[in-house]
C-alpha cells in the first residue's frame, strides 16, 4: 500500500467521516506521517454540537505545536460551521489581509478554546470530586478467621489498626509482656505486671491492686518496664496478654468515668449524643495524615481508640492471648482467673499468684463502673438512642471483627456476615 494515495481515515463523504479524518491529523501533527493525511474540511455547512466540541478540544490540546495546529482559515471555517454562519464569513476573512479581520476570528475562537472548555473541564472535576465525595465507597481490609476480607460500604466508619498508642509493661523474668488498653482493666493490668517486674521495691513501698494510674510507682518510669527488648519480642516462650471488653460496654465505662465522674468530655459536659460526635470528630482528625504537622492524639483520644488502634495489634494480633472481660462480677473473676494461669504457666510463685489474685477480687479501682446505678440509664441510653447507636457503630464496628466479640449489642445489620467474600472458584459466599 502506498500510503501517500491510499491512506484514509473514516468516509469523507459522511460528516462525521471527516471529523475522524480532521481529529486524526490534529491529534498526529507531530508526526511526518500527518502530511498524508486529508487537509480538507466538510461539505457540510453545519456541524453538531457534540463535532464541535470534539474539533475545538482536540485543537486545544494539541495545538502548542504550530505543526499539529490548523491554520487561521481552517480554524475560522471551522468557527464558521459551529456558529452555523454563511460562507461568506470565511471568504471575507480569506480574501482580507487586515489584523482587524484576524483578530477578530482570534477572539471569537479563543472563548471556545480558553473559556468554554476549560468552564466544562473544571465542572468534570469538580463533577468527579462531588461523587468520590458523596457516593464512592472506601474499603478496608481485615484478617478474619486467617483470611483478608475487604469491606465496602462503609465510608464513614473509623478503620481499623491505625496504632496510636502502645502501653506496653514488661516483666523480663517471667517472659511476660502486656497491652494496657485504657478502660479495660488496664490499672490491674499494670500494677500486676508492676509487681512481677520488681516485686521486692512493690512491696517496699506498700502498693497494692486498687491503686490508679494516679498513684506514683517507680516501675511506670522504668523503661526496661515500658518498652520490650528485641530479646523478648522474638522469644518464642514470650507470653504476650491484654484485657479486652466489648466495646460498646467499654464506652459507657468511659461515658461514666471522663464524662458524669470528671467532667472532662469537652464541652459536653454529661451529653452523650454530643460525647459521641466529639470522640468520631477526634478519631476521624487523627486519620487525616497529610496535616502538617500531623495531629496528636489527645487525653479522650487514648481513652477512647477502638482496641486495635493499640499496641501494633495489626502487626502480630495472633500471638497475643486476649484476656475477655465484662461488666460484673463473675465476668470479672474469670478473666482475673485467666491471668492467673498464664502467670502459673511462667513460673510465677505461688505466693505471688495467691496475692494477685486476692487483691484483684477483693476490691475494684476508685474508677470502677461496673456497679453503679448511673451505668443503667447510660446503658439505656446507649440502647434506645439512634444518634448515639449511629456514632457507636461507626466507631466501634470494626472491633467487633478484629477481636472475638459477640455481636449482639449490635443493630440486627451488623450481627449478620454482610460482607462477601470471594471463593476460590469465583463465586461469593457469605462469611
Amino acid at each position: 500500500m502506498n500510503a501517500s494515495t491510499n491512506w484514509t481515515l473514516g468516509n469523507p463523504n459522511r460528516p462525521n467521516g471527516q471529523i475522524v479524518q480532521l481529529v486524526a491529523k490534529m491529534t498526529f501533527g507531530l508526526s511526518r506521517y500527518s502530511r498524508h493525511l486529508p487537509t480538507g474540511l466538510f461539505e457540510s455547512d453545519r456541524l453538531r454540537p457534540f463535532q464541535c466540541m470534539l474539533l475545538f478540544s482536540v485543537n486545544s490540546f494539541f495545538g502548542l505545536s504550530r505543526r499539529s495546529s490548523l491554520s487561521i482559515h481552517q480554524q475560522t471555517d471551522l468557527f464558521r460551521r459551529c456558529s452555523n454562519l454563511p460562507r461568506s464569513f470565511t471568504q471575507n476573512i480569506k480574501k482580507s489581509d487586515s489584523v482587524e479581520s484576524t483578530v477578530t476570528f482570534l477572539s471569537l475562537g479563543m472563548f471556545w478554546r480558553k473559556f468554554f472548555f476549560l468552564v466544562c473541564f473544571g465542572a468534570l472535576v469538580l463533577g468527579t470530586c462531588f461523587y468520590i465525595f458523596l457516593f464512592l465507597e472506601a474499603g478496608f481490609t481485615v484478617i478474619l478467621d486467617g483470611g483478608k476480607v475487604n469491606f465496602t460500604g462503609v465510608e464513614d466508619f473509623i478503620p481499623p489498626n491505625v496504632n496510636i498508642v502502645s502501653d506496653f509493661f514488661v516483666a523480663s523474668d517471667y517472659k511476660m509482656m502486656s497491652c494496657g488498653i485504657r478502660k479495660s482493666m488496664s490499672q490491674l493490668t499494670i500494677n500486676a505486671m508492676c509487681l512481677l517486674h520488681d516485686e521486692e521495691n512493690f512491696l517496699k513501698e506498700n502498693h497494692n491492686f486498687n491503686e490508679t494510674w494516679a498513684t506514683n510507682q517507680a516501675c511506670q518510669t522504668d523503661q526496661e518496664f515500658r518498652t520490650p527488648s528485641n530479646d523478648l519480642l522474638n522469644n518464642n516462650e514470650t507470653i504476650r496478654f491484654a484485657f479486652i471488653r466489648d466495646p460498646i460496654d467499654r464506652f459507657v465505662s468511659l461515658y461514666l468515668d471522663k464524662c458524669v465522674n470528671e467532667h472532662s468530655c469537652w464541652a459536653c459536659d454529661i451529653d452523650m449524643r454530643c460525647v459521641v460526635q466529639e470522640i468520631y470528630k477526634g478519631l476521624k482528625l487523627l486519620l487525616e495524615t497529610n496535616k502538617d504537622p500531623k495531629p496528636i492524639p489527645t487525653y479522650m483520644d487514648w481513652h477512647a481508640a477502638p482496641l486495635s488502634w493499640n499496641c501494633n495489634f495489626d502487626k502480630d494480633l495472633s500471638k497475643w492471648t486476649f484476656l475477655m472481660m465484662g461488666p460484673d462480677v463473675e465476668e470479672r473473676k474469670s478473666s482475673i482467673l485467666q491471668l492467673g494461669n498464664i502467670m502459673k504457666r511462667q513460673g510465677v510463685s505461688e505466693k505471688l499468684l495467691q496475692m494477685v489474685q486476692e487483691q484483684a477480687l477483693a476490691g475494684e479501682t476508685a474508677h470502677a463502673t461496673h456497679k453503679s446505678t448511673r451505668r443503667l440509664e447510660a446503658e439505656r441510653q446507649v440502647r434506645e438512642d439512634p444518634v448515639v447507636r449511629d456514632y457507636l457503630h461507626k466507631i466501634y464496628f470494626f472491633d467487633y471483627l478484629v477481636f472475638p466479640f459477640n455481636r449482639k449489642n449490635l443493630d440486627a445489620k451488623y450481627q449478620t456476615d454482610f460482607w462477601k467474600v470471594p471463593e476460590q472458584n469465583g463465586t461469593t459466599s457469605s462469611m
